[in-house]
């Protein structure tokens, strides 16, 4: 996945988890079976400038430049957004 074979999405995703390993000293992965994604908070559009959601989720989940489109989730995992145009303005 690291070195981008399944695709943009699985290698950021990678990276950061890599990235976030190496700061707490972590010496392997371990195995997971359910995730859970979110993504929201209007302020998050205004941080990024942007109403796009791959785009928030890029820069503040993986913290990564390029924008990464998430086209699938696995059966097993969740993703809540809050990105949605605010109609209380």
């Amino acid at each position: 996945m690291l070195d981008g074979h399944e695709g943009l999405a699985k290698q950021k995703a990678m990276e950061f988890i890599v990235r976030n390993g190496k700061v707490i000293g972590a010496e392997k992965l371990c195995p997971v079976t359910w995730a859970d994604l979110f993504c929201g908070s209007h302020a998050y559009l205004d941080v990024i400038g942007s109403g796009n959601f791959d785009e928030v989720f890029s820069r503040m989940s993986l913290c990564a430049a390029d924008t990464v489109t998430l086209e699938n989730m696995a059966t097993h995992c969740i993703c809540f957004s809050g990105i949605e145009n605010d109609t209380r303005k």
